[in-house]
């Protein structure tokens, strides 16, 4: 290291700490308190990169949060050694001796001591109240009684500057409460207000304190709203201030007093005052330091709805005064929330040619778009010429007609032939459109206008419309879509409608990775699905489909998913009773739809065509049968519900070597309409079956006991089975399912199978007494106390105090295995251990 002190020029080792920080500045505070151990060289070359902002967020953590508390004992005590007065409140709760700062010369302490002066090298002042009260002070049971008896007591109360107003209490909610309830409350309320000013007291002057002696270097500062007239009186020494937050405090609410934000006058008017401050706050700094001032924006010190007054007034009526005093953005190249206002106050100065990204999470794209006109905004984006990243709230249908239009003249030209040479469309790669409607155009728009350079795109749609109609409210996506050869990530969720995929959607996607298409399909009639055309999907990796895209999706797809590792295709279910219900169409109506259907005498009918009771089925359009073949060398989760778990067949799983979590559920509302009965040829294949032969996963000298002619399926990666619903499984189909097919299995739920009894279950897991298993849950009835001892199962609290007592026996043992017994839709799992030797049990 010494070398590299005499290599490193102290210009090269602040670009290298400049380069930490811009990477990323939270996670940078351990790699700069790691350079402070190097030597003495480089901690002195470091020190001001720590302090320079030494409030930055952190992720909070029990040590992040002692460390805060320090770190302004530190400064504080830093303050006292510049011989700048501390105020004695903080000197009280920081615990600071100011005899140690003030009655001792630093120097002569130690002749090799240096003052490093912390606060020196302050540059951001900005950490806000809710930050300073909750991870900064002490907490209440840190506090003498004296100090809470002082707090709480009418001398400090008489100093707080609350109205009559926050001390009303709400009719509506106390009317009934009798005399010493109310005085109660509002003896409450009164504690309340004054513990929130007198941690906003010491708020306010840490803030101050530690700005003073720094005022002529501070480049952002952060401070109450309500302290404003102090910081204007030193607007004069903010020389370097560039960027400056409010902090918008207000009083807390409280459920049983009225808030007066909401329905006093007075208050209302006091707040427009303190607006009108700031303003004239933002106003004379431009005033005095024109151009120096880059960016104001407010913070709520209470949480967004507790702030809606302060957060209408500054949006609608007090940010454009603000904004226009301030300069145009310089080539920003993210437009966020600040950036819209920004821009807005200065459409035409600002030069949008950098931008890269576009961020609208919270809804301000809507806002403005209502203020200023959408034409306006959809301008902005025209003139974004390098963006690659939009997250926006959905403008509205036609809002990206103006990409169409620029796409179409580059691909056809002004006299219809084909256009040349760069198309001078935006390089957009990634788009997130949320809150789309039933007629929203802007995926089709986008993806046609973009299909060059669009990588992952993300629609969300909802509607908020209550219909009469019994039909479903359709959204369609994928009209007039060309090759996306680049398109990698596709996700389209339609929330409370119903999601009409194009048939040739998929196939212009040949190169996806990632596809997820949801809706919340969960009643339907077979007749009306029309399956969409099968795709070329090689590069798959997750393909998770709900509801209307799961039903129209065409299995053919998947002989192409090769690289797939996670598959899901399931029906969205309904929730009663904190149980999900599958809807599954009748069994006959299925078959049919599949072309699966019989006549009496056992002959296939065509759809359509076919006679039952004298009656001309109706025509429905024969869905593509699934062939369950597939093979897949890396899918490692399977999961399907509805009518795909109930038409799902076990050989599937000799194409999934590498299968670790397996998913099916069919639970119904009517327990007994859609029953799944279970033999041991689901768990086999015939002896003639070779299309597997090339997989691991079927052991060609595993045969079935009961015939002899067909090979046992082996899932040898299977550590996780999830079944729900009407399944039938025999107790002779236990050893199967416990061990032969998937030997490896660690956890599985059965949470309303039927056929099996307790005593075969757990005489299963004895048998082998393999310590793989962890944990089997069952919808089987608990035990009684008689049938516990006879069957050697102990319930949890007997668990951990028997087997204290039995450790010392020969073979009392406890398996590694929990039973969990689901008693009801309500009820909580109930777990059991068992022992390995049953006559242990029966001792006791």
């Amino acid at each position: 290291m010494d070398d590299l002190q005499l290599q490193l020029p102290i210009e090269c080792l602040q670009q290298i700490l400049e380069i930490i920080i811009k990477r990323d500045p939270r996670e940078a505070r351990t790699s700069l308190n790691a350079l402070l151990r190097v030597n003495r060289y480089i901690g002195q070359v470091t020190l001001p990169f720590i302090y320079r902002q030494p409030f930055l967020s952190e992720y909070c953590t029990a040590f992040v949060v002692r460390g805060l508390r320090e770190l302004v004992r530190t400064l504080l005590g830093d303050i006292l050694l510049c011989g700048e007065k501390v105020p004695k409140n903080l000197i009280e709760e920081f615990q600071l001796d100011s005899s140690r700062y003030t009655n001792t010369d630093v120097k002569s302490i130690h002749p090799t001591m240096k003052w490093l002066n912390y606060i020196g090298h302050l540059r951001y002042l900005d950490f806000d109240i809710r930050r300073f009260t909750t991870s900064i002070l002490k907490d209440d049971h840190q506090f003498s009684q004296d100090e809470v008896d002082y707090i709480e007591g009418d001398e400090f109360w008489s100093q707080c500057p609350v109205s009559n107003d926050s001390m009303v209490l709400d009719t509506a909610i106390t009317n009934n409460m009798d005399s010493d309830e109310l005085e109660e409350r509002l003896d409450q309320r009164k504690k309340e207000l004054a513990w929130y000013f007198w941690g906003v007291g010491l708020y306010r002057d840490t803030l101050w304190t530690l700005a003073t002696p720094v005022l002529d270097q501070l480049e952002g500062l952060s401070f109450p709203l309500s302290d404003i007239s102090r910081w204007t009186g030193v607007v004069g020494r903010l020389g370097r201030l560039e960027t400056l937050e409010f902090i918008l405090d207000e009083i807390p609410s409280n459920k049983f007093f009225i808030d007066a934000v909401k329905y006093d006058e007075g208050s209302k008017l006091c707040k427009d005052e303190a607006m009108q401050a700031l303003v004239h706050f933002v106003s004379e700094h431009t005033r005095l330091f024109k151009g120096r001032l880059k960016a104001v924006n407010t913070k709520s010190q209470q949480y967004q709805s507790q702030s809606r007054y302060f957060n209408e007034y500054w949006h609608h009526v007090f940010w454009p005064q603000v904004y226009r005093l301030l300069p145009p953005m310089n080539r920003p190249t993210c437009l966020t929330e600040e950036g819209w206002m920004q821009l807005l106050a200065h459409p035409e100065t600002t030069d949008l040619g950098y931008v890269r990204e576009v961020e609208d999470w919270f809804g301000l794209w809507d806002r403005i778009s209502r203020d200023e006109g959408l034409e306006k905004c959809l301008r902005f984006l025209q003139r974004c010429r390098v963006l690659k990243r939009m997250v926006l709230r959905s403008p509205g249908r036609g809002s990206f007609r103006w990409a169409v239009e620029e796409r179409k003249k580059y691909l056809f030209g002004e006299g219809g032939g084909r256009g040349g040479g760069e198309s001078g469309m935006a390089p957009l790669e990634k788009v997130w459109i949320y809150d789309c409607n039933s007629s929203t155009d802007e995926a089709d728009d986008i993806a046609f206008a973009f299909s060059d350079t669009l990588k992952d795109l993300h629609i969300s749609a909802t509607s908020a419309d209550i219909q009469d109609s019994p039909l479903p409210r359709t959204i369609e996506i994928g009209r007039g879509w060309v090759d996306m050869l680049v398109l990698t990530e596709l996700r389209i969720a339609a929330y409370n409608l119903r999601l009409l995929i194009n048939q040739m959607l998929l196939s212009h996607c040949p190169n996806l990775t990632t596809v997820h298409l949801y809706d919340g399909t969960n009643m339907y009639q077979c007749q009306d699905i029309i399956p969409t055309l099968p795709a070329e999907l090689g590069k798959v990796t997750e393909l998770e489909l709900n509801g209307w895209p799961a039903l129209t999706f065409h299995p053919a797809t998947l002989s192409s998913a090769s690289e797939l590792k996670v598959l899901r295709i399931c029906v969205s279910y309904r929730e009663v009773e904190r149980s999900r219900f599958y809807f599954i169409p009748p069994v006959e109506e299925l078959s049919r739809s599949y072309g699966e259907h019989r006549d009496a005498d056992e002959l296939v009918t065509g759809i359509g065509v076919g006679q039952e009771g004298g009656e001309t089925l109706p025509l429905i359009i024969q869905r593509p049968v699934w062939s369950w073949d597939w093979k897949f060398r890396q899918l490692r989760k399977l999961e399907f519900t509805g009518e795909f778990a109930f038409r799902f067949q076990f050989r599937m799983l000799c194409g999934c070597p590498a299968l670790e979590e397996l998913v099916l559920e069919i639970e119904t509302e009517q327990e007994d309409s859609h029953v799944r009965v279970l033999t041991h040829d689901d768990f086999s294949i015939p002896d003639d079956d070779t299309v597997f032969d090339e997989f691991s996963v079927m052991d060609p000298t595993t045969t079935s006991a009961q015939e002899p002619t067909r090979r046992i399926i082996v899932a040898h990666s299977v550590t996780t089975i999830t079944m729900s619903g009407a399944w039938v499984l025999s107790e002779a189909l236990f050893p199967t399912l416990l061990y032969d097919s998937f030997p490896n299995l660690g956890k599985i739920s059965l949470l309303g199978c039927k056929g099996s009894t307790l005593p075969a279950l757990i005489t299963c897991l004895r048998t082998t007494q393999r310590k793989k298993f962890i944990r089997v849950v069952v919808s089987i009835p608990e035990p009684t106390q008689e049938e516990k001892k006879e069957l050697g199962i102990l319930r949890r609290n007997e668990w951990s105090r028997e087997t204290k007592a039995l450790k010392f026996r020969v073979n009392a043992e406890v398996l590694k295995v929990g039973v969990y017994f689901w008693p009801g839709r309500r009820g909580r799992e109930i777990i059991y251990a068992v022992l390995k030797d049953v006559e242990n049990a029966r001792e006791r």
